[in-house]
């Protein structure tokens, strides 16, 4: 093991690594500031810059662009009310409130210092935990996923706070619109009203904008004319350690959930997010302030979605499965490469790997 740790240590430390993944966060974090632009398409825009890349440098680029992307989508989530990915739709809940309190710089510290946390807890799982966590996730078949499913519901009562009523509207109304496109099983139109582009359903990214991003510009223009209302600075305070040893432990435990959530194919970020923010709400002893400006949060919704950045290579290195869409894009730069992800790949590439 250690031997394999060193020769993949002198694969990796190279000037071109360092900077071709540094190049990757940064356009990662751009990408996933910019409401519309989500790491999946930051992904598969770069793809084709790996081609003539050594396989290692290619991945790299990709995966700086994927890690950099998750994070990056907490930044106009917190400061506009924006998500600027899915993954980062519930770190508008206790974001945005923050940062009209002025206490923007405080949330972004927070949004950082747990993303990078929940990532390095990530990786540890995928380099140490990936057969057993793969295996794990071979288990899951349609029942496992339909409780998984009905438990992701249940978030709802745990999100909705005290109006349930609402929460429970809102739920309807959100499965009523997931219904829109083709049915899977029989290829029957459903509420497409004769547009082709609606055939493949609602995106969700245009979704979210449109309930978070629209309600805030109406709002705002409603307020334009009040002189007493003023824009709110960043803040110049950080998170402090007393503020972060507070919050470790929905830090840890959703980096946890992170990585459970991503190892199993198809869940994705923005799930993990969400569950792992209603596991912290369950448990705060704060819980009544989750929603109107909670530093605990945005702990808990940016760990669960960084905490899927690793473990959703899980699947894709064991099993040749992506974990997610993003995943689904690394694979195809896997065999451009010639490389084929699964057991074989092990045995012949492990250092690779």
């Amino acid at each position: 093991m250690i031997d394999t740790l060193a020769a993949s240590f002198q694969m990796f430390a190279t000037i071109d690594n360092i900077l071709v993944l540094f190049i990757g966060v940064v356009i990662g974090c751009t990408v996933g500031a910019i409401p519309g632009m989500t790491a999946t398409m930051g992904v598969a825009l770069t793809l084709p810059f790996t081609f003539y890349l050594q396989p290692v440098t290619g991945i790299l680029l990709l995966l700086g662009v994927y890690k950099g992307g998750i994070y990056g989508g907490s930044i106009p989530a917190i400061l506009i009310k924006t998500p600027g990915t899915p993954a980062a739709a519930c770190t508008v809940l206790d974001g945005f409130p923050l940062s009209q309190k002025g206490q923007a710089n405080k949330a972004l510290h927070m949004a950082l210092y747990v993303s990078t946390f929940a990532d390095f807890i990530s990786n540890i799982s995928l380099i140490f935990f990936t057969g057993f966590i793969a295996s794990f996730a071979l288990k899951f078949g349609p029942p496992e996923f339909f409780t998984l499913i009905l438990f992701s519901l249940t978030i709802i009562a745990g999100v909705a706070g005290d109006n349930l009523s609402r929460g429970l509207t809102s739920a309807c109304f959100g499965l009523l619109l997931a219904t829109i496109g083709l049915d899977l099983i029989y290829g029957t139109e459903r509420m497409i009203f004769g547009e082709p582009e609606l055939m493949g359903g609602l995106k969700f990214i245009p979704v979210l904008i449109g309930l978070f991003a629209i309600p805030e510009l109406i709002n705002h223009y409603t307020r334009k004319l009040d002189t007493s209302k003023r824009l709110t600075g960043l803040g110049q305070a950080g998170i402090t350690m007393s503020e972060w040893k507070r919050c470790f432990k929905s830090v840890f435990r959703g980096s946890l959930i992170g990585v459970v959530m991503g190892a199993i194919p198809g869940i994705g970020a923005a799930p993990a997010a969400f569950l792992s923010y209603s596991e912290a709400k369950r448990t705060s002893k704060v819980s009544d302030n989750f929603g109107k400006g909670e530093l605990e949060g945005i702990a808990a919704s940016e760990s669960g979605n960084n905490g899927v950045c690793g473990a959703t290579l899980i699947p894709l290195l064991s099993l040749g499965v992506p974990g997610d869409v993003i995943t689904a894009v690394i694979l195809g730069a896997f065999m451009i490469h010639g490389l084929r992800p699964g057991p074989i790949l092990f045995e012949q590439n492990l250092s690779l790997i």
